[in-house]
């Protein structure tokens, strides 16, 4: 059963986009320029912060440590609602599988604390998109393979609030069958070894298609992306891509010089007009 008990959301950690100016006031009458500093205002452009909750559930128990991304400082309260109900959607999307995907463990042998842990890695954070990867680490879990260790991208247009999937960041022609297969050569040769699964054999069907990038469903998932400052982050999933089971789920960057032609170009805009995160790693 959901046990249900959330903590309130908590404020663990704030970005500030943007900086403020320093007036200068030239004296044209021949006299010294006098710097006037500027007033304590609050900061021009979104804020990106992490929240966090706390979610426990039983039979079999799990605790889940939630965090999530919130965007403050947006003009437009409509905006607003949408853009902070998307950049939190990875999250509520692992919260629902967890409440149907738990499984009791085997031989009847109790997990000591089984709990999974949240971090959130940012791709790109305004003031036109964020993009922000979560990242699902489990400990002692009673969770399907899908779940033992996730993540989940979601890139976010902080102008309209529209999220923007797979097939709104590539160019048409890269999402149909034979765009997505060299799409996947790509970005095996990013991978270590430029191969994918260490160089394994196929043993099953590659299932890779429009219907399966980037959806909402863990286990037909083949891949997700996220903008960076250096490339299109992926996560893959090499089993539904027919490599045999020990192949982890992993995530790949694949620079832009590689792939910015399958982009487009609008898109590729907006990311140009985004700040990178300075330090990419899980939060």
């Amino acid at each position: 059963g959901h046990a249900g008990a959330k903590a309130g959301a908590a404020l663990v950690g704030a970005i500030v986009v943007g900086a403020a100016a320093v007036f200068v006031i030239a004296n044209h009458g021949g006299g010294r320029e006098r710097h006037r500093p500027p007033r304590p205002a609050a900061p021009k452009g979104p804020t990106i912060a992490f929240a966090s909750l706390t979610e426990r559930y039983t039979g079999p128990a799990l605790t889940v440590a939630g965090k999530y991304v919130r965007v403050d400082g947006l003009r437009d309260p409509a905006v607003a609602q949408r853009v902070n109900q998307e950049v939190r959607a990875p999250l509520d999307e692992q919260l629902r599988r967890y409440r149907v995907a738990r499984v009791a463990d085997a031989g009847g042998i109790g997990l000591k604390n089984p709990a999974v842990a949240t971090g959130i890695e940012l791709g790109l954070r305004g003031p036109r998109l964020v993009a922000a990867r979560y990242v699902f680490t489990a400990h002692n879990a009673p969770l399907t393979p899908f779940d033992l260790g996730t993540t989940r991208a979601v890139t976010v247009d902080l102008t309209t609030g529209r999220r923007l999937r797979a097939s709104d960041i590539l160019r048409p022609e890269a999402v149909t069958r034979s765009g997505l297969a060299d799409l996947e050569r790509r970005i095996a040769g990013a991978a270590p070894g430029r191969k994918l699964c260490d160089g394994s054999e196929r043993s099953g069907q590659d299932t890779l298609s429009p219907r399966t990038l980037d959806n909402d469903d863990k286990e037909t998932r083949v891949l997700d992306l996220m903008p960076t400052g250096t490339g299109l982050q992926f996560d893959v999933m090499p089993p539904l891509l027919g490599y045999f089971w020990a192949c982890a789920e992993t995530v790949i960057t694949v620079p832009y010089d590689r792939i910015s032609d399958l982009v487009r170009p609008e898109v590729l805009a907006l990311i140009k007009a985004s700040a990178a995160d300075p330090s990419p790693s899980p939060s």
